[in-house]
């Protein structure tokens, strides 16, 4: 997928994105109950660990994430850019009631990988 792809599906998006007004390195997610004519509401956060991250690489990475939500399969291929494997680990699958969360980590393979981002946010339906 080309960066310019992210919203040119022609389905509408049952969810966004936006920059948390929280955190600088954050971005909340959010989703939208009816369609485009409601008002998106807040259902989650992405949050960048890795304080060396160049911003667009992890803003591209949250657009890959709302990207999966929505359904789609053509992500943006990120690894020319980021020279690792990104991972994910669930800590807590939302079953339970609480958010759910997802640890991001990166392996270049020389070492153990290391934390990215977590993503906390309600279980999706």
């Amino acid at each position: 997928m080309k960066h310019n792809d992210f919203n040119d599906s022609g389905i509408l998006p049952t969810y966004t994105y936006r920059p948390s007004p929280i955190g600088t390195r954050a971005w909340q997610i959010l989703k939208f109950t009816k369609g485009l004519a409601d008002e998106a509401q807040p259902v989650g956060e992405y949050t960048v660990l890795d304080k060396e991250e160049d911003p667009l690489l992890s803003e591209k990475k949250v657009m890959n994430v709302v990207s999966a939500l929505n359904g789609r399969q053509n992500l943006i291929q990120l690894g020319e850019e980021t020279k690792s494997r990104q991972l994910f680990h669930v800590l807590n699958d939302g079953l339970n009631g609480a958010p759910m969360r997802i640890m991001f980590t990166s392996y270049d393979g020389t070492q153990v990988s290391q934390e990215n981002a977590l993503l906390q946010m309600e279980r999706p339906n």
